[in-house]
């Protein structure tokens, strides 16, 4: 079946342009996916990283104070006066009034707030203390305190005339306000010899107790006071990951410890118990996650080791009962559930199973897409935290279904276009085929003649619209094109020197070998410099163009000759800006400083410049070494380019910060640490990379 010119125009029009759009719709939907899930990672490293340093710096202070305090003389005066104190009360007895009204508080306010937090049910006799000084001191701090469950710490003086009550007058306010100040759950002192709680700021059922065989010997809170006790190191600091502690009436609870010593005497133990809402308020930005980059569906967790989360989780904070919902269909165990619900915490209750918990167990860390712990597909940012004593991890995580919201809009919007390409590629193919089916086929025929090397050929066309002037080109076409037949050879020569001046000369050779072929290298470890004189501008706008354009050739001059003396290769300028970059051709072991050699001589040709022009310009240079990836950039009108992190990098560093600095990167000063004196500006890129300032030469 023969079609005719007008239906074959109107299929292949129509066939084109749905086959481009299609083409270019799904490159482009790739690259927009790739490029906002890419985007995504990374904001959720830069938030998981700013996270972990924030916790960690926290635990670093948190360690020092401990140490810190622990060694201060009033801790060790009041750790021996509480000692003294409690020799001479431990011979104390209760009533049989004051044992009933003991028994009567555990059993009537204690353990039905601690059996709603603990998975089993509890006995009284299994935390109800021995008789001795537990009992004498709970009864006066705790019983006979009229302050409320959680504000028992208001107590100054029992009044019951002892010396223990005189030392905790003493004492008891200044810890109270450290406590307080610093946001800490609790402070206690545990006796080094007796393993007694001596002294406690918050008042609960573990004073008096003795950690070595009381009723809370078997915490790793015992443990780790057991471990200070053997080891006697009086630089110790000892932390203690979270456990359900039964005396904070069930509740998560971790530990700092920390020996006190009189001398060369270990007379005590220092504990901080963490607290956990400041935790919460580091990880969760004081639950503002959309604010701080996690949209609606993203969130921030820390788990440790054994697969609990150690801060409450957004969604459940955000929605207790949806939580619980989610948890139960999820498939974990009634028991965990309940446990979450009871206690009002994710912490502690619910062991969490995913390949992001399984590689930060390994020490791994990394993106991915993943199912989370509630079933549903996030893009995850994890890592382990280094917290010395605490095996803990960081997640940051979204929801795919949020993070890929743009492109599903995009392929939407792209599936419209391209039915409204289509109907409109088939209206203008049925118009214009009528027209082009005469004059074309004259034409088709010249052109032939014309492709064959008949340069005599013309065309004639009867028409009087645009094909007539088609065919009037087309002749004034063919005819120069015969006379530029012979100035071709030459151009030839002529565009392969070019070519070798626009192009890195390894470059050049691949592209006159296979110009078919990818034109992109990629280069491991290379130095940009970027460069920008300032004022250049406005010195142009006071004199001629003629002569502004004599000084910036002069400028850009004396700059690639400088380049070409240390080795660095000239990428580009755009005005009064330089990119440059050294071990990209030739590869050199000494790039850096040698792109720190330019910058400097470029520095000084500045000057001599200003000096012989009577201008004032001023410089700024950036200068980052690490990967990049090299290509050509267009078809016709090509560059040679390189673009990456790098490249960004060294531009940020050179488009901002003072006037007249030579600004390096981290990864740059430490190479040339010993050659030129550098110091730190006290400043970040947006990156996160350190920056620093060149000074001079090391003389």
């Amino acid at each position: 079946m023969r079609f005719s010119i007008q239906s074959k125009m109107i299929v292949g029009i129509l066939l084109i342009s749905i086959l481009a759009s299609s083409i270019v719709g799904y490159l482009g939907y790739r690259s927009g996916k790739d490029a906002l899930q890419q985007s995504i990672y990374d904001r959720l490293t830069s938030i998981r990283i700013g996270k972990a340093a924030q916790l960690e710096s926290y635990v670093r202070f948190a360690r020092n104070q401990a140490q810190s305090f622990s060694e201060s003389l009033m801790t060790v005066d009041a750790t021996k006066s509480f000692r003294e104190a409690m020799v001479k009360i431990r011979e104390k007895k209760l009533s049989p009034q004051e044992e009933s009204d003991l028994r009567q508080f555990y059993e009537k306010d204690f353990m039905p707030e601690l059996d709603k937090r603990v998975d089993t049910k509890l006995v009284l006799e299994s935390i109800y203390p021995p008789p001795g000084i537990a009992r004498y001191l709970q009864y006066q701090y705790i019983v006979k305190n009229p302050n409320t469950i959680g504000q028992k710490n208001l107590l100054k003086d029992a009044k019951d005339g002892t010396d223990y009550s005189r030392v905790h007058l003493k004492f008891h306010e200044v810890i109270n306000n450290f406590k307080t100040i610093f946001g800490y759950d609790d402070v206690m002192i545990v006796d080094a010899d007796t393993s007694e709680v001596i002294y406690s700021v918050n008042k609960e059922v573990d004073l008096g107790t003795d950690f070595d065989k009381g009723p809370f010997s078997k915490t790793t809170l015992a443990e780790a006071v057991r471990k200070l006790q053997r080891d006697r190191d009086k630089d110790a600091v000892v932390e203690v990951d979270y456990e359900i502690y039964r005396p904070s009436y069930g509740k998560p609870a971790g530990f700092m410890l920390s020996p006190i010593f009189d001398g060369m005497t270990m007379v005590g133990i220092l504990v901080l118990q963490f607290p956990i809402d400041k935790i919460n308020n580091v990880i969760s930005s004081n639950n503002h996650w959309e604010e701080s980059g996690l949209g609606k569906t993203g969130e921030i967790y820390l788990v440790g080791d054994d697969g609990y989360m150690r801060n409450e989780s957004r969604f459940f904070v955000d929605n207790p009962k949806d939580y619980l919902k989610k948890l139960s269909e999820r498939g974990f165990s009634k028991s965990e559930v309940e446990k979450t619900e009871r206690i009002n915490s994710t912490i502690h209750t619910v062991r969490l199973k995913s390949e992001a918990i399984n590689q930060i167990s390994r020490g791994q860390s990394g993106i991915g897409v993943f199912e989370d712990y509630l079933g549903r597909e996030v893009l995850v940012s994890f890592a382990p935290l280094q917290l010395k004593g605490l095996k803990w991890g960081i997640i940051a995580k979204i929801n795919t279904e949020e993070a890929f919201a743009p492109v599903r809009k995009f392929s939407h919007d792209l599936l419209t276009s391209l039915t409204a390409i289509g109907f409109a590629s088939t209206i203008l193919a049925a118009l214009m085929g009528a027209s082009f089916s005469r004059p074309v086929r004259s034409l088709i025929r010249a052109s032939r003649h014309l492709s064959d090397g008949h340069y005599t050929t013309r065309v004639k066309v009867k028409t009087k619209d645009e094909f007539a002037d088609l065919a009037e080109t087309f002749n004034e076409m063919a005819a120069k094109l015969e006379v530029q037949h012979h100035k071709i050879e030459e151009k030839i020569q002529e565009n392969e020197r070019l070519l070798e001046s626009m192009l890195p000369a390894p470059v050049a050779a691949r592209l006159r070998s296979g110009p078919g072929e990818s034109q992109s290298d990629s280069h491991d470890d290379v130095t940009v410099l970027f460069a920008s004189v300032i004022g250049f501008d406005a010195l142009s706008e006071k004199i001629e163009p003629a002569k502004s354009l004599v000084l910036l050739n002069k400028l850009i001059g004396a700059f690639d000759e400088a380049a070409e003396r240390n080795g660095v290769e000239k990428l580009k300028s755009i005005g009064a800006s330089y990119l440059a970059v050294c071990g990209l051709s030739v590869k050199r072991f000494d790039h850096s400083q040698r792109a720190v050699a330019f910058a400097l001589e470029v520095d000084k040709i500045l000057s001599a410049f200003n000096r012989e022009n009577g201008s004032h310009l001023e410089l700024k240079i950036g200068i980052h070494r690490g990967p990049v990836t090299g290509g050509i950039i267009g078809r016709n009108k090509f560059i040679y380019d390189l673009w990456g992190r790098t490249v960004n990098i060294a531009k940020s560093l050179g488009e901002s910060g003072d006037h007249g600095v030579i600004r390096v990167s981290q990864d740059i000063q430490e190479r040339i640490a010993g050659i030129y004196n550098v110091k730190p500006s006290g400043k970040s890129s947006d990156d996160g990379e350190l920056i620093y300032i060149i000074e001079s030469v090391v003389s």
